[in-house]
């Protein structure tokens, strides 16, 4: 499920910037900051819209989450083996 904790994720992996973001969804970029942030609450209203806007579906942001939680691991093993 889409929320204010994943909302970047599923920006960045649809390839926009938080102002791209803001303008398909017709608010201002300080709003998506904050709402990524969890300065403001990411409501059901605009939780509808970016799902409507980005076409997310439960298998699609299953397939984003499992994509982005296999990035952080390759990126946590080549930071600990440059440690070494």
């Amino acid at each position: 499920m889409l929320n204010a904790d994943n909302l970047a994720t599923v920006r960045t992996f649809h390839g926009l910037t938080q102002r791209k973001l803001a303008a398909l969804l017709d608010v201002s970029q300080p709003y998506i900051a904050q709402v990524e942030a969890g300065a403001r609450p990411l409501t059901d209203s605009l939780r509808n819209k970016i799902a409507a806007t980005l076409d997310l579906t439960a298998d699609k942001m299953a397939q984003i989450m499992a994509i982005d939680s296999q990035r952080q691991t390759l990126l946590r093993a080549y930071s600990s083996a440059d440690l070494r």
